[in-house]
């Protein structure tokens, strides 16, 4: 980046572990988007370097003072939504303790309901215990389905197709860009009421139901009827 610098006018940086050696040794303004969480430390040498700040979330960056707060995007454009019924519940992300996916399951068996799993298990140990023990156990192949990988076009058709994401988060994220990819396809968001969600969706009645109740979202599932998919999209 710094060998090619006079070709830029700003450089936009995406990775904070070289954001603060970068903008040290760059003669043109530099931003960095945060991308994760960041310590007090951390976040004070990258403001001695003069770079731009910017969080994705109020609730990602806490009380950094952060130069300004600009959320994840998606290409709504070139998303293609649907506003048939779905016939499926859809769960997408890392099999792990932080995306829920073994509440997403419970949530499917509560309200009788097929449920597609879209994500990879991962090679960490923690991840293959997690897979075996919470996941594993309940796929059958019928109601609760694993499928890990698929490409972008694909995955944007299972969204289509399905009733609700089911994206019931356990710990703080920064910007999901799931459930935002989901309503651009007219499809309805279940989900829990953690960071930044609540944050996220904060007026978004018929089309996304926060709770932490695994009960009320199963409840939910149950009526597909009462969520409007064109005030998803």
């Amino acid at each position: 980046v710094l060998k090619h610098q006079e070709k830029f006018d700003v450089i936009h940086l995406h990775a904070q572990s070289s954001a603060y050696a970068i903008a040290k040794g760059s003669h043109v303004p530099c931003i960095v988007t945060l991308h994760s969480g960041i310590s007090k430390e951390d976040f004070g040498q990258m403001k001695e370097s003069e770079l731009t700040l910017v969080g994705l979330t109020h609730s990602q960056v806490g009380n950094l003072p952060v130069d300004a707060i600009i959320g994840n995007g998606i290409p709504t454009a070139a998303i293609s939504p649907s506003f048939k019924a779905g016939k499926y519940l859809l769960a997408v992300g890392r099999l792990t303790t932080q995306k829920g996916i073994g509440q997403a399951i419970s949530i499917a068996k509560k309200s009788n309901k097929k449920l597609i799993i879209i994500g990879r298990i991962g090679i960490s140990e923690d991840r293959q215990n997690y897979f075996k023990e919470y996941i594993e156990p309940h796929i059958d192949g019928k109601q609760i389905q694993l499928i890990e990988s698929v490409n972008r076009e694909e995955i944007y058709d299972y969204f289509r197709k399905a009733s609700f994401l089911v994206f019931p988060i356990m710990s703080h994220e920064s910007n999901p860009l799931v459930p935002m990819e989901a309503l651009a396809c007219g499809t309805p968001v279940l989900g829990t009421r953690v960071a930044p969600l609540p944050e996220m969706f904060p007026q978004s009645e018929g089309a996304v139901l926060l709770s932490n109740d695994l009960e009320e979202l199963a409840e939910a599932a149950d009526h597909p009827e009462r969520f409007d998919r064109k005030t998803a999209r």
